[in-house]
């Protein structure tokens, strides 16, 4: 009965989606919401031209059956993976972090974040578009990460996520075990609130196939 999710959607011809979230509230009616969200963002990405697009549509198919008190933060990206090209649109939920693969140094993409979904039929999405540099790593959470609360009630907060995510020099899978570790070194147990963590490094190989 969570509420997060996340999903990778083959969109052919080296283009890749990549989606996480967070729906509104715990229990049997979430879960719910939760499984005919999936299906419909599915439906909803094959079909779209670009992220904005599927995140609208996605938008409008929740607001036919909106639920008081249900609504669902999003973000929603795709990497161009022969260029390294990352188009991604946001609706209310956390930045996505970005860390240079040659300097270390770690920014925050906020862009326009938009309104959650299932609120409103105007979203006020947008999309945004960067370029990947070799090496470069993105990280993207959900907010049980840094609502991770510690025997004093203390939050792990965005600025610790961000330090321990410049620190690590390492790939994207050890990465996400590694932040797992800090949070269990110093939050509750069990946490109170669902934790994902996605993460994931773009390299070229030398013939000129991403990996």
């Amino acid at each position: 009965v969570g509420g997060d999710f996340y999903d990778f959607i083959d969109l052919g011809e080296h283009r890749q989606g990549i989606v996480i979230g967070d729906v509104a509230g715990r229990g049997i009616a979430a879960a719910l919401y939760l499984a005919r969200l999936i299906s419909d963002f599915r439906a909803a990405a094959a079909r779209a031209s670009s992220p904005l697009e599927a995140l609208d549509r996605l938008n409008r198919q929740l607001m036919l059956r909106a639920t008081r008190g249900l609504f669902v933060t999003m973000t929603y990206l795709v990497l161009e993976t022969e260029t390294g090209e990352l188009c991604y649109a946001t609706g209310g939920h956390l930045p996505i972090l970005r860390r240079s693969g040659s300097t270390h140094n770690v920014e925050a993409l906020y862009g326009d974040q938009g309104l959650p979904l299932g609120i409103e039929k105007n979203s006020q999405l947008a999309d945004r578009k960067i370029h990947l540099a070799p090496g470069d790593t993105l990280l993207l959470v959900t907010d049980g990460v840094v609502e991770a609360l510690g025997p004093d009630r203390d939050e792990f907060k965005m600025d610790r996520l961000m330090e321990v995510f410049r620190q690590r020099d390492c790939g994207a899978g050890q990465l996400v075990e590694d932040i797992f570790e800090e949070i269990g070194r110093t939050a509750l147990t069990p946490p109170e609130d669902d934790l994902t963590v996605l993460a994931l490094t773009w390299t070229p190989l030398l013939e000129g196939v991403p990996k």
